[in-house]
């Protein structure tokens, strides 16, 4: 497997918008690891992060995340599905966890950049 060291966008305030976390749905599978399949490992800040990066890297079909030590693993399969405590895994893409084109207008608790809906939903799920 390949090491590499990729950081997630630190934002001081996690919660983006309270609207948003109402209407939140997510196939992300918390408290699970999908063992084995590692294309690459590294730091990311939250699962959220580590999904961007999985999204971006050409290889990469799923992902976990352990919450203890901030370690993002990408995967190029789920196979290997086990309980872990703190551990959050998830494919490259939530189909269905966006809505293209509506703005939530109102309720903004904080602001903070982000390169992909997928990494500001993270930030929000903080």
């Amino acid at each position: 497997s390949i090491a590499m060291l990729f950081y997630g966008n630190p934002c001081q305030n996690g919660v983006l918008s309270a609207a948003m976390g109402l209407r939140e749905q997510t196939c992300l599978e918390e408290d699970t690891d999908f063992l084995g399949h590692d294309i690459a490992i590294g730091a990311a800040a939250s699962s959220g992060a580590c999904q961007a990066v999985c999204e971006a890297h050409e290889d990469c079909r799923f992902f976990t995340w352990n919450a203890a030590n901030e370690l993002c693993a990408l995967k190029s399969s789920d196979l290997g599905r086990r309980r872990h405590v703190g551990a959050t895994s998830g494919p490259t893409h939530c189909r269905g966890c966006f809505e293209e084109n509506i703005d939530l207008v109102g309720n903004e608790m904080a602001f903070c950049s982000a390169p992909s809906a997928v990494e500001c939903q993270g930030h929000c799920r903080r």
